[in-house]
């Protein structure tokens, strides 16, 4: 399924990664987590409830549901995003 929304960020990668994967990841890549959104050339969304990663994970294609909450979380363009 592909939602056809045209959603692209040239120079950088978004995605999710289990709790539990996340430690291995920020050694393997050298990721600092202590680099803002708007300097980052990769953004992980650590999920660490164990349920809601087995069904997050279980779906080929993220639920609409999730991908419509995910967007409503970020600030529209130009906006100041709360400290």
């Amino acid at each position: 399924m592909d939602y056809n929304a045209g959603l692209v960020v040239a120079g950088s990668a978004e995605g999710y990664v289990r709790s539990s994967d996340a430690d291995g990841l920020r050694s393997d890549y050298a990721l600092d987590p202590d680099v803002g959104p708007a300097q980052a050339n990769v953004l992980l969304h650590v999920v660490r409830d164990v349920q809601a990663a087995r069904w997050f994970f279980g779906c080929q294609v993220a639920p609409v549901a999730v991908v419509a909450a995910d967007l409503a979380e970020r600030a529209a363009p130009g906006t100041a995003t709360p400290d």
